[in-house]
């Protein structure tokens, strides 16, 4: 009973996953696989990788505080992704709820891109994209949030589209990410002065 009110949403859950899911165009089913790939939690320590080069070059070329916010960036998005990371991994594994593909028939979902696990809840991807939304948020121009806002959003979506995740698994994920990014910026911000 619980499963149907907080998951299933009473078929919500699986009703708006079938609206997204259904709607197909090749342009559209393009985006998604590329919006999808841009969010892959995998891609986030290439990126630590490379704000740990850049915070080396900017300490030994440029004094002050260019190699010190470059340095503090890696911490937080470092804290935040083990965060994330660990929360989505106990989650997936102890809720261990099924991917779309394993509860719907094959007439009823278009399959895009094989699951990475049997287990789907909450979205990993949507986890990675809040998180790195949310990281981004203090760095970026402000002009740029309603950008971060939108990617976010579209990766969320991705998932659904592809067929991989339920919408109750985006949102999870989404919050999940967002709430560990969010927590690595209060525990890691300057001092002197909060961004």
């Amino acid at each position: 009973m619980l499963k149907n009110v907080f998951y299933d949403g009473l078929g919500l859950n699986a009703w708006l996953f079938q609206a997204v899911n259904g709607i197909r165009h090749p342009l559209w089913d393009g985006l998604m696989r590329a919006v999808s790939g841009s969010a892959d939690y995998r891609l986030i320590p290439l990126l630590l990788a490379l704000l740990a080069a850049g915070a080396l070059v900017a300490r030994r070329r440029v004094a002050g505080p260019v190699a010190q916010d470059l340095t503090l960036a890696a911490r937080q998005l470092l804290l935040g992704f083990v965060l994330a990371a660990l929360a989505v991994g106990l989650l997936k594994a102890g809720i261990a709820l099924p991917r779309p593909s394993m509860m719907l028939p094959p007439d009823a979902l278009h399959l895009l891109e094989p699951p990475e696990s049997p287990y789907s809840f909450p979205s990993g991807h949507a986890a990675s994209a809040a998180l790195l939304a949310g990281w981004l948020w203090g760095w970026a121009p402000p002009a740029w949030r309603p950008l971060l806002l939108v990617w976010a959003t579209l990766a969320a979506v991705s998932r659904l589209s592809l067929g991989v995740h339920f919408p109750a698994d985006v949102v999870a994920g989404a919050a999940l990410g967002g709430a560990c990014a969010w927590l690595a910026r209060r525990l890691l911000a300057p001092r002197a002065a909060a961004r």
